[in-house]
């Protein structure tokens, strides 16, 4: 069965925000020679890839960065968490059946196992048949991890180089809130994921899913879309849902408050789709071939230097 989907939900996408910093329709073509993309498709095929220094730096400042701000400013639990996990943590998470067909398998043996479609599933087990004080609460995790889908992909400029990719990293956060608050608590967790859009100061919107386009496990979804001057239009980068409790009432996550048991409502989000991010970065900052503009955020991490040549 899946999830109630929430009152306010209709037949379409509803945009509920655009920050606009700048007018900018001018298409960048950032060359696949960055990604080695030739490479990759001869030793893994489509939707894999390779970044190198310089640039590989660029995304591991970015990625800490990113990491550090929840951390730092928002209360976050950073978790180091299994991506290999058994099929009963999948379905606690409530991933299958939506991602069945999309999931890596490993077998050895006899045995099952499976690489994660995202963090979510590990963190969400981390709390598996756990009762919490309501003290506790809200508890707040954040993970960085690749994650594994392998889905079809398709030819088109909305899956060209590493819009869309069978491997990529993914910063997933996850609450852990009393029922009453979970609402609150998801404004909340979408005004975290703008600030550090803002920050670098690049175009994007907020859109509120419709009955088609939700999750089964999601009550209610907004995603974060960001500016792709390749494309000439928006790409999500995260999308940030409250499931209620249904995906803790197949986990067991329960909470005690005032000796009664609750089973807890869970949000969670995509901190941020990194390579997605770092793709917009490099084509928003683009100055001329091989050279980009430093975000001004990221300066200190690279001695102040203004330009960065690949």
């Amino acid at each position: 069965m899946p999830n109630f989907i929430h009152f306010i939900i209709i037949r379409k996408n509803i945009l509920i925000k655009k920050y606009i910093y700048k007018n900018n329709n001018n298409k960048k073509k950032i060359k696949n020679k960055i990604f080695n993309l030739k490479k990759s498709n001869e030793i893994a095929g489509r939707g894999f890839s390779y970044i190198s220094q310089p640039l590989s730096i660029l995304y591991l400042k970015l990625e800490n960065y990113i990491l550090n701000s929840y951390i730092n400013e928002n209360n976050y639990k950073y978790i180091i968490v299994p991506q290999i996990l058994k099929f009963k943590s999948l379905l606690n998470s409530c991933q299958i059946p939506k991602f069945i067909k999309k999931l890596f398998i490993i077998k050895n043996s006899k045995k099952i196992k499976y690489l994660i479609p995202t963090s979510e599933v590990s963190l969400i087990n981390f709390m598996y048949n756990k009762k919490i004080e309501s003290r506790f609460i809200p508890l707040k995790f954040i993970s960085k991890t690749p994650c594994y889908r392998n889905e079809n992909i398709s030819y088109g400029k909305f899956n060209k180089g590493i819009i869309k990719q069978k491997q990529f990293d993914k910063i997933e956060l996850i609450n852990f809130i009393d029922y009453k608050k979970s609402y609150q608590y998801l404004k909340e967790l979408i005004k975290n994921v703008e600030k550090i859009i803002k920050r670098f100061k690049i175009n994007y919107r907020i859109l509120k899913l419709s009955k088609k386009n939700i999750s089964y496990i999601s009550t209610i979804t907004y995603d974060v879309e960001i500016w792709l001057p390749s494309i000439g239009n928006y790409c999500e980068i995260s999308s940030c849902s409250n499931s209620e409790n249904y995906q803790s009432l197949r986990s067991k996550i329960r909470y005690i408050q005032n000796n009664k048991i609750f089973y807890t409502h869970i949000i969670n989000g995509t901190g941020l789709a990194v390579g997605r991010f770092f793709l917009s970065i490099l084509e928003n900052y683009f100055e001329k071939e091989n050279s980009i503009k430093i975000p001004k955020i990221l300066k200190k991490k690279f001695k102040n230097l203004n330009n960065l040549k690949f």
